[in-house]
């Protein structure tokens, strides 16, 4: 009766797609300008012979070295290396970004440490699952009553309306009854109403015992049928109701060790005195129809001498003692009449018919037993299901009584299996912001800062992002399985929890990572008599931030008490830039492909297989069967958490503004689609103490725009999710149909992001700006490598999606600028900003700005000539040898 199926797996939060929520209002940009042509072309770099040896000598000079080097920078050229090597089918360097990756998480204080026992999952786990898991083990436990009642009944009635057999059945009639009297009585149980559940775990316990004894029976008896001898027959037989662990009533027994010292008689049949010691061993076990049936037809003589002797006389017979004058007679003919005639026959002989006769009277009797027995299968049935029916339901008390005990203890024998290396158990919790980074000629050395340990959305998102890359390269089952991979797995989806927030223990929600933007939700709310208590929309509830018109984000920064619990700086110090945020959505999107349900993945070789049953201790086996990882759930926290990102565009706090090339502009919350404005471009800007900033820079509109291009990319599919938070509901209000009337609006985002940078912050000499003041309508900052790359990638990446050349052509002149004005021979690079004659000074650029051009300009190699091309390998390809040698 395993239908217990205690409800572990469906915890993880709703989606607060909700109808109700603010509606981002499509946008309609202007087409961008159908130019097919650059405005520039290339210039010839110089490049020698001696490039790759340049490159060799200035590798250690990088700037990514100190004690305050960006743990987003390390990760994220990790992730880039590998995806780099993997597109360019340079296997080399994807192990180097893999060693860097291994470098950085082996390396001391740069990440917190947890159990698993009190991680944010398990927290979760419990939280989220106690009120609707008591509520249904109380339901189960009255329906089970029910049920089990219908079943005894039903039993009870099948004794008689059943068709049982009549006569002497043989082993293959016997398990074929068995099975058809099953099928009779599920097919009943479904018909009278009882759960499907209790009738599947009815039908597989059926089956599993049914698949073991089956073959058991038939084989045993098929060897009883075919033994050379009455002992061995009995042997066998003996055997077998050890096997099958069947418990004999006395009489019974008592016959079958007659049996048994009856074989071993006849194999020791030696004489014609031992001859009939048998005959008459064979006639006390039988009754005195059996007598005549068996005697009087195969020996009338015999059958006569036999019939009215009394147990003394047979005992005389068989030589033991005798009366004095009866038994001086009795044995008289046995020497004179009854042992000359069995030496005449033959002992052997005899022993043969007998023998014969004994094992098939055996069988004869085996299967008149098995047909009375038949009846008797539905107080067999009976028996076992009100065995597990009691166990059952003692042991959804015992879970009732201890939810939080029971999940604990599943989870750490979990742990304690399949996490632990070394006796280590430990889980890495969240990475470090910062880092220590030495040169050395030896290689790269890397250690946390843990005076202060402090993490953020950058971090947070470039490790996502990497864990995505490094998770999927898993293509064996032993490899998702190795106790390291499944802790950094882990770690990710203890991420997704704390960043939406949960209900933990006691049902006290857990602090999310994201918070309400706006200062005045953190005002204390006053308690009379009591400490002031914070707002409760201070931490975002994932399950309805979309009902809240307040804008929710995970801060640039924040300190890090314990494993994953965050205190948040004072008010002046939160900041939410759009670079962070714009790496967050990247990670989160990231995720979003490692968990499509709908495909697979090396998740479901590693997390994806672990259930629950497997490591609960005491209750029915198969009585859950949930996942303790469940895909599809963790699926719809990735979405989620990106959606709240993305749902920021159209909040009161909205860090977008739409502006027209006659540098009008508004924020996205506020724009008047009635005035028709004609606005074609999309920047942001930053959230600093609940204020938005004036200065959009380039880098970090690109990185959002790509962001979001990934963020289409990795929903595309997305119907076929069967994600409970997604589809629950009905059409068109389900989270699901929300997400996909959002998806044509954020492409829309998408042209804007292209128009900001092609029209707004491109140059006449093809440079793109670095920042832009909305509110002085000027433009600021020299103009950096990094600005080049990433607009390069997003224009180049919107060329093809969108299909419009121009942001293509715009991308190349960004390009032909790069090695116009930042290329130096000296650096055997570009430098890191435009040297504006000020000052000679020239800067190398970071390792992660170094991947970053090299990924942004591959993107454009399919648009250059063959002369750019050939110039632009010269480049990539020493520096794609330097950092294999790394």
């Amino acid at each position: 009766m395993r239908q217990s199926k205690v409800k572990i797996g469906p915890w993880i939060v709703l989606l607060g797609f909700a109808a109700c929520a603010p509606k981002v209002e499509p946008r309609s940009f202007e087409a961008a300008r159908q130019v097919f042509e650059t405005r520039h072309v290339d210039v010839d770099l110089g490049l020698g012979e001696d490039q790759n040896a340049r490159v060799m000598a200035v590798l250690p000079r990088l700037t990514w070295s100190g004690e305050n080097v960006s743990s987003a920078e390390i990760l994220r050229a990790s992730e880039h290396l590998m995806r780099l090597g993997r597109r360019l089918h340079r296997p080399r360097l994807e192990e180097t970004g893999e060693r860097l990756a291994q470098l950085f998480y082996r390396s001391s204080g740069t990440t917190t440490r947890v159990s698993f026992e009190s991680s944010p999952y398990m927290a979760a786990a419990i939280g989220e699952t106690a009120m609707d898991t008591e509520k249904y083990l109380d339901e189960t436990r009255a329906k089970l009553i029910v049920d089990h009642k219908v079943i005894v009944q039903t039993l009870a009635a099948s004794q008689t309306a059943y068709r049982w057999p009549k006569d002497r059945v043989t082993e293959s009639d016997v398990l074929l009854t068995i099975e058809r009297y099953l099928q009779w009585l599920l097919k009943r149980l479904t018909q009278l109403g009882v759960d499907r559940r209790v009738v599947d775990s009815i039908r597989e316990s059926a089956k599993s015992k049914l698949e073991v004894r089956g073959p058991q029976v038939r084989n045993g008896f098929q060897q009883i049928q075919r033994a050379p001898t009455l002992n061995a027959a009995m042997q066998t037989l003996a055997q077998l109701l050890k096997e099958l662990e069947v418990d004999l009533d006395p009489a019974t027994q008592a016959q079958i060790e007659r049996g048994a010292k009856l074989g071993e008689a006849l194999d020791g049949m030696r004489t014609p005195q031992d001859a009939l010691s048998v005959i008459i061993d064979m006639w006390l076990m039988l009754d005195a129809e059996e007598r005549e049936a068996r005697f009087s037809v195969e020996s009338p003589e015999l059958y006569k001498f036999l019939k009215n002797r009394s147990e003394r006389d047979l005992r005389c017979l068989k030589g033991g003692s005798c009366g004095l004058f009866s038994g001086f007679i009795l044995t008289l003919k046995k020497h004179l009449g009854v042992l000359p005639e069995i030496e005449d026959f033959g002992v052997e002989k005899l022993r043969a018919q007998l023998d014969e006769a004994a094992r098939n009277a055996l069988v004869e009797e085996l299967q008149i037993r098995a047909g009375a027995f038949m009846p008797e299968i539905p107080n067999l049935v009976r028996e076992a299901i009100d065995l597990e029916f009691q166990s059952t339901l003692e042991w959804m008390a015992s879970i009732r009584e201890d939810l939080p005990g029971f999940i604990r203890g599943f989870g750490s024998r979990w742990a304690d299996q399949k996490l632990t290396t070394d006796g280590v158990v430990d889980l890495p919790g969240v990475e470090s912001a910062r880092a220590r980074v030495r040169w050395r000629a030896t290689g790269l050395e890397i250690t946390g800062k843990p005076q202060v340990f402090e993490t953020g959305a950058e971090v947070l998102g470039s490790s996502l992002a990497l864990a995505a890359e490094r998770l999927s390269r898993l293509q064996t089952e032993a490899a998702a399985q190795a106790p390291a991979n499944l802790r950094y797995a882990l770690m990710q989806m203890n991420k997704l929890l704390v960043m939406g927030g949960f209900r933990g223990p006691q049902q006290k929600p857990y602090p999310s990572y994201s918070i309400a933007l706006d200062p005045a939700a953190h005002v204390p709310k006053a308690q009379p008599e009591t400490h002031p208590e914070p707002s409760a929309d201070v931490h975002l509830n994932l399950r309805s931030f979309l009902d809240s018109p307040l804008a929710y984000g995970v801060l640039d920064q924040f300190r890090i008490e314990s494993g994953f619990r965050a205190v948040l700086p004072p008010v002046p110090e939160r900041q939410v830039s759009v670079r962070a945020q714009a790496e967050l959505l990247r990670g989160l999107t990231g995720m979003i492909h490692y968990l499509r349900d709908w495909e697979t993945s090396s998740f479901d070789l590693g997390l994806g297989r672990v259930r629950v049953g497997d490591y609960v201790e005491g209750g029915p086996a198969g009585s859950i069967t949930e996942k303790l990882f469940p895909k599809d759930m963790l699926l719809a926290l990735a979405v989620g958490n990106a959606a709240v990102i993305l749902q920021n565009m159209a909040k009161d706090l909205s860090p977008v503004f739409l502006a027209n090339l006659q540098g009008d502009s508004s924020w996205a919350n506020e724009f008047d689609r009635a005035k028709g404005d004609g606005s074609t471009m999309v920047g942001m800007v930053d959230i600093v103490d609940g204020k938005r900033q004036s200065v959009a820079r380039a880098e970090d509109v690109a990185r959002f725009g790509l962001a979001v291009l990934d963020f289409l990319g990795a929903i595309e599919g997305i119907q076929k999710t069967s994600s409970p938070p997604l589809i629950e509901g009905v059409e068109p209000q389900r989270p699901l149909d929300h997400l996909l009337r959002q998806a044509p609006e954020l492409k829309q985002v998408v042209i804007g992001v292209a128009n900001f940078l092609a029209r707004h912050m491109q140059e006449e000499d093809g440079g793109i700006r670095a920042s832009y003041d909305r509110a002085r309508g000027v433009f600021v900052g020299h103009r950096r490598l990094v600005d080049q790359a990433l607009a390069i990638r997003m224009l180049a990446r919107a060329s093809v999606v969108l299909d419009v050349k121009a942001y293509g052509t715009a991308a190349m002149d960004a390009y032909f600028f790069m090695n116009r004005r930042l290329w130096r021979p000296a650096l055997a690079f570009y430098m890191r900003e435009e040297n504006l004659g000020k000052s000679e000074r020239v800067v190398a650029p970071t390792p992660d700005e170094v991947v970053t051009v090299l990924e942004s300009v591959e993107e454009l190699v399919p648009l250059m000539t063959d002369s750019s091309r050939e110039q632009w390998q010269k480049i990539s390809f020493s520096w794609i040898q330097a950092f294999e040698s790394f």
